[in-house]
């Protein structure tokens, strides 16, 4: 999943530096779409952090 959404990223900031204007259009969407993706990954790891108890968290 991670790799998808760098991959994602990747593909959109080519699109956005050397494609024409329908290409960086979707060069952005793609850039929007692969933050979404990191975003959801962030909350769905400080969610499973939170989950877990006290020691095993800190050992």
């Amino acid at each position: 999943m991670i790799l998808a959404a760098l991959g994602l990223g990747a593909v959109g900031l080519y699109f956005l530096i050397f494609g024409d204007a329908p290409a960086r259009v979707v060069g952005v969407v793609f850039i929007g779409i692969a933050a979404v993706f990191a975003f959801l990954m962030w909350v769905a790891l400080t969610q499973d952090r939170a989950a877990l108890p006290g020691e095993l968290l800190h050992g």
